[in-house]
């Protein structure tokens, strides 16, 4: 079928104005991103199955995850969001088996009545990913990534070396903690349910 959408008139991400101030530049201007971001990046790939990504969701207790290619290099996002869509558009199976998934410590998660597990097993990440990864280089500035995340409505952004390979993801919480500690408040680097989790 053939979706027809009106011509998209926003500038492009790159072209995103950027309001001159007077003064020294902030330390959102001065601080590149590579200082906030998470080096050690859970990922997905096409072939991972949709088990896979649910169980590795709830694992690391995170919402979403970036796509990589074979050279580790990012080509779209796929979060709860999608897995819950993909559920969404099963619902009308009747009830029967439903899915479930399990994680370290013999932990099992139902994720609902009315989703059988036939319903979904053939998906993969491919199948319900976001394909466009937007990302910055690990020397640009916060402000310039978090306009970016702002503009697209992201939570979270790959971060690349040089070569476009993925070195760090940066969120929208990485921000607020850092904000958060610029203005002098005490702010832990993990949330409770994150330190419970597996890291």
């Amino acid at each position: 079928f053939l979706i027809c959408m009106g011509l998209d008139t926003r500038p492009e991400p790159s072209r995103i104005a950027h309001a001159p101030q007077g003064g020294p530049p902030s330390s959102a201007e001065t601080t590149p991103v590579s200082a906030l971001m998470t080096s050690s990046v859970v990922t997905a790939t096409l072939s991972t199955t949709i088990e896979s990504l649910a169980s590795t969701l709830l694992t690391h207790n995170i919402s979403g995850v970036p796509v990589v290619d074979a050279d580790n290099k990012p080509i779209g996002v796929v979060s709860k969001t999608d897995l819950l869509r993909l559920l969404a558009d099963h619902r009308d199976y009747h009830n029967g088996e439903t899915l479930v998934v399990s994680v370290p410590k013999g932990v099992l998660f139902d994720l609902g009545s009315g989703f059988r597990v036939d319903a979904i097993a053939g998906f993969l990440v491919g199948d319900i990913m976001t394909p466009m990864a937007f990302s910055v280089p690990q020397e640009a500035p916060v402000s310039r990534a978090a306009a970016l995340m702002a503009y697209e409505g992201m939570h979270r952004l790959p971060v690349v070396d040089q070569s476009g390979r993925l070195v760090g993801l940066l969120s929208s919480l990485d921000v607020l903690r850092w904000m958060a500690r610029e203005a002098g408040y005490v702010v832990p680097s993990r949330t409770r349910r994150q330190h419970d989790a597996k890291p």
